[in-house]
């Protein structure tokens, strides 16, 4: 989606340091954002305190908002992920309700990296913490392949998908525990029918403060970050027209969708406090 990116350091020795600027451009290409409304350029001035990004609208710029500046010294990004599978039958291809065997095996090899999900024909795996992408990829490789190992001793294989082509949700069995069934007791056919698989990308930002401001800016990119990953066409047997057909039937629970943006942490926890106080 982004085309090129240059970043530029203004040394004008005539200006003290605090008053230097960091100029980063981004070019989003246009036939991605065809008849969106979204801006044609964005240029991130960063200060010594905050980030000012404004937005060209062809050739009138436009200020957006400003966000405190984290320096890269100051902090380390984490990585965590987690991936949903489908278990499936190696010759129908049909969905089977058998989380169990595969736990009985995966807790010794792969221990609280492998967990059940609220149908029994899905199984979740969790990296550890990693400090880079390219130690998230190596333990994703292992996890999956270790996974697909667990599964052919059962005689099952693992299929990775946003939604089953054919399968019913009806036909899929509910994991006992009691948090699932608390679940189905408050969302009933919504919690029974969101038979739906995902991949999680956890981003491990230790100021709270600067990981408000970048969610925010976040958020203008998830469309585009979810059209290149879209994988879900069909649903019980049914071409739905959609290529993210997944995010349909996911939408249908409260608390989903792209976040609201937040002024502050403490607008945030304010919303949150006040999300327990009325129960949802």
């Amino acid at each position: 989606m982004i085309c090129s990116a240059e970043s530029r350091l203004a040394n004008d020795m005539q200006n003290p340091p605090w008053e230097r600027k960091l100029n980063v451009r981004l070019w989003v290409d246009k036939r991605d954002l065809a008849e969106s409304g979204a801006p044609d350029l964005f240029v991130f001035h960063a200060h010594p305190t905050k980030i000012l990004r404004t937005a060209h609208f062809g050739s009138a710029p436009c200020r957006l908002q400003s966000v405190p500046m984290v320096r890269m010294k100051d902090h380390t990004f984490t990585l965590g992920i987690e991936e949903e599978f489908a278990i499936v039958d190696p010759k129908t291809r049909e969905l089977r309700s058998h989380i169990q065997e595969i736990l009985e095996g995966g807790k010794v090899m792969l221990k609280e990296q492998i967990k059940p999900e609220m149908h029994q024909s899905v199984v979740e795996l969790g990296t550890q913490i990693c400090q880079s992408i390219v130690e998230a990829r190596a333990h994703v490789i292992d996890l999956r392949s270790k996974l697909a190992e667990l599964a052919g001793r059962s005689g099952l294989k693992i299929a990775s998908v946003g939604t089953h082509p054919f399968s019913h949700w009806r036909d899929q069995l509910i994991t006992q525990g009691e948090r699932y069934q608390e679940i189905v007791k408050d969302m009933q056919q919504l919690a029974r029918a969101n038979l739906i698989f995902g991949l999680h990308v956890h981003v491990g930002i230790p100021n709270r403060e600067s990981a408000i401001h970048v969610m925010n800016q976040a958020r203008y990119f998830l469309p585009h970050i979810y059209a290149l990953s879209v994988n879900s066409p069909f649903w019980v047997g049914q071409d739905t027209g959609l290529k993210g057909y997944r995010l349909k039937v996911f939408e249908r629970f409260p608390r989903t969708g792209i976040p609201d943006a937040f002024e502050s942490l403490s607008e945030y926890e304010d919303y949150c406090k006040l999300l327990v106080r009325t129960g949802c």
